[in-house]
């Protein structure tokens, strides 16, 4: 996979979606979102669910860590580790039992796994530029740092 930058407009959200449906990025078993707090983590990654017939509520798993969808690709875990400190916090929740699951894992805060995160994995970077315009920056990990 080619690296792929998209600036856009958190009101025109559903254009990013299809250039990531385009790029199928459900192909990978594990997708990292980085980006500051308010960056829209979150928000992409409902849209993504959506886009793959979730029909559940989808919401930050801030406090529940893990939620799990049923999509038409399987099963979709949202995981957000912000609030754990250190991997071995993860381990401690069962992190690796979804890592090698069969269903597709969208991780926010991702940084304190990324030594044990299966490779390939799709990496996708979210970058501030003002109120309400972001730049996507997307590629492959297929090594380790």
């Amino acid at each position: 996979m080619n690296d792929i930058q998209h600036t856009y407009d958190l009101n025109g959200i559903e254009e990013l979606i299809h250039i990531l449906n385009t790029h199928q990025w459900y192909n990978w078993k594990v997708v990292s979102f980085i980006g500051d707090l308010g960056s829209g983590k979150t928000t992409i990654i409902k849209k993504l669910c959506e886009s793959q017939g979730v029909s559940d509520n989808i919401s930050s798993p801030t406090y529940s860590i893990i939620n799990e969808y049923k999509s038409e690709l399987g099963p979709i875990y949202h995981i957000d580790l912000y609030r754990l400190k250190d991997i071995h916090e993860a381990q401690e929740i069962g992190i690796e039992d979804y890592l090698y699951d069969e269903g597709i894992c969208l991780i926010e805060w991702p940084q304190i796994i990324e030594d044990i995160i299966p490779l390939p994995y799709l990496k996708i970077e979210i970058e501030n530029l003002g109120k309400f315009t972001r730049r996507l920056h997307m590629y492959e990990i297929d090594a380790q740092p």
